[in-house]
């Protein structure tokens, strides 16, 4: 369950122009098998911040705070990868028109403690025509990315190139957690 002090969204998983509130503080509260998180932000044009504070977490429960680009928009606990542990996404934009998203994800070790989880580039062919709009949203086994594909010559709130999928699946790499695409549908 989510409690926010943000305007609410059409959907918690939406980073979009239409649901993005404007610049303000943010407090979202989530909560699941015992653990939760309050992720606060001063949502400041420029240096901006989030910071999560975790309790239930089995070994370590300290407050963590990281820099951002752009703004919080909401966030959300989800298991990625059907071990039973949530992972907790922050949806970030850019403000402007093309609200660039980003998801903001750090893991919960089997419910012990919070890692960061890089989330690794789909590639310049996969990003082809992006101007941002993004949406994100947990699916069967990872995280998936949808925008619109911008065409030569199309006004900002006019995409006429479809749309992309990208689905991201979490992996232990060498040293961290990281969210990997390994799906791209375009038309």
């Amino acid at each position: 369950m989510n409690s926010r002090t943000l305007p609410t969204f059409a959907a918690a998983f939406l980073v979009a122009a239409a649901a993005c509130p404007a610049a303000e503080p943010v407090s979202i509260d989530v909560a699941a098998a015992g653990i939760s998180f309050r992720v606060k932000s001063p949502n400041t044009d420029g240096n901006n911040t989030v910071t999560i504070t975790p309790a239930g977490l089995a070994a370590a429960n300290k407050p963590v705070t990281r820099k951002i680009e752009g703004m919080v928009g909401d966030a959300e606990l989800a298991d990625l990868d059907g071990d039973g542990a949530k992972e907790l996404l922050i949806y970030v934009f850019t403000p402007g028109t093309g609200q660039y998203g980003e998801v903001v994800a750090y893991s919960t070790n089997c419910n012990k403690s919070l890692s960061e989880i890089v989330v690794l580039s789909p590639g310049e062919k996969a990003l082809a025509g992006y101007g941002g709009h993004d949406e994100w949203k947990p699916g069967k086994r990872g995280l998936v990315r949808r925008f619109p594909i911008y065409r030569e010559g199309d006004a900002g709130a006019a995409p006429t190139g479809g749309r992309c999928s990208i689905i991201y699946e979490l992996r232990q790499g060498e040293t961290v957690w990281q969210l990997v695409p390994v799906k791209v549908s375009r038309p």
